[in-house]
């Protein structure tokens, strides 16, 4: 007997100290709901991510605006007069698309962080803080005597969601962004950048001059003038030879200087087909890594609005959602 009287103590004493740990992490909520602090860490970091997203989005519209122009545009070298042309179009198109995707992303993220904000003002409110104490207080005092129902309890948890978890979770959320993901999207954003720059200079390079094909047309072929040249010049004294091995020196001039012109044209069109195929493959590799850039810039927003807090908030719910039901009893 003695026994049983001994558990039913330790039983009851066990169930008084639970009752009041409860109470006192309510007597917590209630306090928090009226700092300031929370609300202004919170604050600080939602602008802190809405900066972030539009700039992310400005840069997206830029990029997109830039790819729009250069896609028309054909790169064009001519060496002696022969047309080597680079077309950017087929290039570009697939990172367009892209990047008119990527801007979207952006500015859902944009709209995301704008209702945490909105969420947030509301929840700072000193009507939800007083909304929070008095049903905190209601339902302590119930829940001492056995006598808190389900519905106060569910209402509770809602409220204190609202003033407390919300923003522990986006702090939460900017901290694991700081923590892992800030130098990613530091690094992805100034490759978009500079992608834009490097496309904009191409694009001014790209469009000669309007008197450029003028004043480079009066240029004459090589070869013409250098036989005119050695045929006008007498190369041997007629008193050593007669006019027929003159002329004939004169010819193999002429033609000396015409497979020089062409050696001359060959190299000439060689170099300049390096330098359009290596153009060609630099801005294919600057595409390449500003898409891969953007995909980055998507994953890190949607781990930052979606994934991370959904867990938090998970768990936290778990937490405080398994906490109720056993101060109902």
């Amino acid at each position: 007997m003695s026994t049983f009287n001994e558990h039913r103590t330790k039983y009851s004493q066990a169930k008084t100290l639970s009752k009041l740990a409860t109470i006192a992490l309510v007597v917590l909520f209630i306090v928090l709901s009226w700092s300031k602090d929370i609300n202004e860490m919170a604050n600080a970091q939602v602008d802190a991510g809405l900066k972030r997203s539009l700039v992310s989005f400005a840069s997206a519209r830029a990029l997109n605006a830039v790819i729009s122009v250069v896609q028309g545009t054909e790169v064009v070298v001519q060496p002696l007069g022969v047309g080597i042309t680079l077309t950017l179009g087929q290039v570009l198109d697939p990172i367009n698309d892209l990047v008119e995707q990527f801007s979207s992303v952006m500015l859902m993220a944009s709209v995301a962080f704008g209702i945490q904000k909105l969420l947030l003002s509301i929840a700072s409110t000193w009507m939800v803080s007083a909304v929070v104490t008095g049903l905190a207080l209601l339902w302590a005092s119930l829940y001492w005597f056995n006598r808190a129902p389900d519905w106060l309890s569910r209402m509770l948890v809602v409220l204190v969601f609202l003033r407390l978890v919300m923003p522990v979770t986006l702090i939460g959320s900017a901290f694991v962004f700081e923590k892992f993901s800030a130098v990613d999207y530091q690094a992805s954003l100034q490759v978009l950048d500079q992608t834009g720059v490097a496309l904009k200079a191409l694009n001014a390079d790209a469009a000669p001059p309007p008197n450029a094909s003028a004043s480079k047309a009066p240029a004459a072929p090589t070869a013409p003038s250098a036989a005119a040249t050695t045929a006008s010049q007498p190369l041997v004294s007629p008193e050593k030879k007669g006019l027929f091995s003159g002329a004939m020196d004169a010819l193999s001039g002429a033609k000396d200087a015409v497979v020089a012109a062409k050696d001359k044209m060959s190299d000439a069109l060689d170099v300049s087909a390096n330098k359009v195929q290596a153009k060609f493959e630099g801005i294919r590799a600057m595409a390449e890594r500003a898409a891969e850039r953007m995909i980055t810039l998507i994953v890190l927003f949607l781990m930052q609005t979606m994934v991370v807090p959904f867990i938090l908030l998970f768990v936290l719910y778990r937490l405080l959602g398994g906490l109720v039901p056993r101060t109902q009893y």
